[in-house]
């Protein structure tokens, strides 16, 4: 299997499972915002976010005009997170904070719901 369309069916499965499951379900953004707040959560979360971004941009460095270089912008979103989260871990927790108290994250999780479902049909159609 070609490394676009496995990378796009595992992005796109997580991406979209995951803010299908957020918009649904109010309590566990809820619940998640909290324990973000928790610095033992953002530093083992950025572990796990550096190690994803680091594995996809060795694995799919891809810069072309057409839908694989959104796999490759998640690699190096989920490698820029990994390393903020890991340098600034209390500066991240604010922004958390911050966060939880606009109103701002439905439409957030609408495209990011949108982009995980382009993903997915991308990898299993193609």
């Amino acid at each position: 299997m070609e490394t676009s369309i496995f990378l796009a069916k595992a992005w796109g499965l997580l991406i979209t499972v995951s803010a299908f499951a957020f918009l649904i379900n109010e309590k566990a953004r809820k619940n998640l915002m909290k324990v973000m707040e928790d610095e033992s959560f953002m530093l083992s979360s950025g572990y796990m976010a550096l190690v994803l971004g680091i594995l996809t941009i060795l694995f799919h460095n891809v810069w072309t005009s057409d839908w694989k270089v959104v796999i490759t912008l998640f690699g190096y979103l989920a490698f820029i997170k990994g390393v903020v989260r890991l340098s600034f871990p209390e500066a991240t927790i604010n922004i958390v904070r911050s966060m939880e108290k606009k109103k701002g994250t439905t439409p957030l999780l609408f495209l990011v719901l949108a982009i995980g479902v382009y993903l997915v049909y991308k990898g299993f159609s193609g």
